[in-house]
């Protein structure tokens, strides 16, 4: 009996537990967006399904060039960079790729033409009558080890590029282009729900809609700024950064 009345005491709270509250259902009486709220919380971290709507037969929409997507939905829904933004992140472009450019020629494959034009070097000095004591020839292994040395402190130099200045800049521009999309996302779904009442239609969302969250997904900061090594604006800005 008391091991009855001790399930029936646990039974009661968990359903008290997991039932909504007063404030959950005004909320979601008020919420004429739905599908958008559902989607967001989802794309948040929360734990909410992908509503089935923006996902017909579990499949998410997949975009041909998801970065001139983003690009076209960012400037429809009024989304951009400031002036200050863009200079800064062209600033970091060019040191990236200055920096690539400044270490290919100590690429390892470079090893044995090093040594060759050492070798040449020489020779040329020595057919020219020249004092060739402060010249050498280095060996493979002492030429590679000075190779990694180079490409290893241009690899660090990157990193820390990425890691102290890109990322910071980087996460609340994302943040706020996910917000934007949101907005912009909201108004397509009372399009869309207007639409579908007007013709008398079960509602389904658009296929632009589908795109966006395609979108949101591929975008969302908790995705792009997950990163082992050096990266570039480009690179986690996409579309977003020209």
């Amino acid at each position: 009996m008391a091991a009855q009345s001790m399930k029936l005491n646990l039974t009661k709270a968990a359903e008290a537990e997991e039932a909504p509250s007063a404030l959950n259902i005004a909320e979601a009486r008020c919420d004429d967006t739905p599908l958008t709220t559902a989607t967001f919380k989802h794309l948040r971290g929360n734990r909410v399904p992908v509503p089935n709507l923006i996902m017909p037969g579990g499949h998410i929409l997949v975009l041909p060039s998801p970065d001139e997507t983003a690009r076209a939905v960012a400037f429809d829904a009024g989304f951009d960079l400031t002036e200050d933004e863009l200079n800064s992140l062209r600033e970091i472009e060019a040191f990236m790729q200055a920096s690539v450019k400044a270490s290919q020629p100590w690429a390892l494959s470079n090893v044995s033409a090093i040594q060759q034009k050492q070798r040449d070097d020489m020779q040329a000095a020595l057919s020219e009558g020249k004092d060739t004591t402060n010249m050498v020839i280095q060996s493979r292994d002492d030429i590679n080890r000075a190779c990694l040395a180079r490409l290893n402190a241009h690899d660090s130099a990157r990193r820390r590029k990425t890691t102290e200045e890109l990322l910071p800049m980087v996460k609340p521009i994302l943040e706020r282009f996910q917000a934007a999309l949101e907005e912009h996302m909201k108004l397509m779904e009372e399009t869309d729900r207007a639409v579908c009442t007007a013709f008398s239609l079960a509602f389904e969302p658009s296929y632009l809609y589908r795109a966006c969250f395609y979108i949101a997904t591929l975008y969302r900061p908790s995705a792009r700024l997950i990163t082992s090594s050096w990266t570039t604006p480009g690179q986690l800005l996409g579309g977003l950064f020209s």
